[in-house]
Formats: C-alpha cells, structure tokens, sequence
C-alpha cells in the first residue's frame, strides 16, 4: 500500500483508526494512526501530529495505568522528551503495531555520530619515561634510560632466578 506524501510515494507500513492518544499529562484524543517508512502520524479531528521515526528514541508494548494494552514511546520533540500511549480500541492489533514501530525504527537507524578525533603527532612520537620527542632512529624502550635493576622480577630480587622456576 501507498499513499501520496509531500510529492512522494511513501509506503505504509501500518494504518490503523480508533487509536486514543495520551500523554504524560492525559488524554490527547482519538484517531488515526498511520506509520509511514519515515514517519508517525496520527490525528483525529481537531489535531494532526507526526513525528519523524529518528525522534522516537524507544517504544515498547506497554499498558495503560488501567492496565489496557498500548504501545509506549518516548520521542524527543523540541529538545524535550515526551511519553506518549498509542491505545487501540481493539488490543489484539498491538502486537501488530508495534511490529510496523520496529520496522519504521529498522528504516531510519539512527545517524552515525560524527566523532572527530585528531591526532597529535607528538602523542606518537613522544617517549613517555624521558619527555624527550623520538626521533625515527630512537626506540620507545631504552635500558641506559632506566635505573638498574628496575625492571628485575620479584624472583630475581629475592636471589631466585627465572630458570629455577622452570622443572
């Protein structure tokens, strides 16, 4: 199935009506809730809402505070997080619906953070137990830069030797 949306083709992935809405503060109303592959909208007659699928930060199969079973999301919307029910006055399509909520999630992962890490040069090519900077000819571990004895073993200190450890 699909319907024309903002000049294109978008398929359905769920439609459903007599879907009451809440929030955290109670009832919103009741409409229609059609799941899009981008989007969530529902409306009724006086509100029309949608939210793209990257702004539902979780959903799950939930219930109501009557114990009525819903769909439970949480969507980020203007920097703000709100809880909403999606509540379908026959329950046996929850399963149904929350299945359309995963797939709409599996088409629109959310975007890769864009990490930026920049490496020093110095960070690689800096020895650590002198301060001094490596050259290309120098090596990470020098033993004239070391005290005596100061990376001899427990074994070693005690007069034993690592070959006596061996039978």
């Amino acid at each position: 199935v699909s319907t024309q949306s903002t000049g294109s083709m978008e398929s359905i992935l769920y439609f459903a009506e007599n879907i009451t809405l809440l929030d955290g503060t109670g009832l919103i109303g009741k409409g229609v809730l059609k799941l899009t592959a981008s989007t969530v909208h529902w409306s009724s007659e006086s509100v029309n809402l949608y939210w793209p699928f990257t702004s539902i930060l979780t959903h799950a199969i939930g219930k109501t505070t009557g114990q009525v079973p819903c769909i439970y999301s949480q969507i980020k919307c203007n920097e703000k997080l709100k809880e909403l029910r999606f509540v379908p006055e026959d329950s046996s399509i929850v399963k149904q619906i929350f299945e359309a909520f995963c797939k709409g999630a599996e088409l629109n992962p959310d975007p890769e953070p864009e990490i930026d890490i920049k490496f020093d040069v110095d960070m690689f090519t800096h020895n650590m137990a002198t301060g001094d900077v490596v050259t290309g000819t120098e090596t990470y571990f020098n033993p004239d830069d070391y005290a005596e004895g100061q990376f001899d073993s427990i074994e070693e200190e005690n007069g034993e030797d690592d070959d006596a450890m061996q039978d």
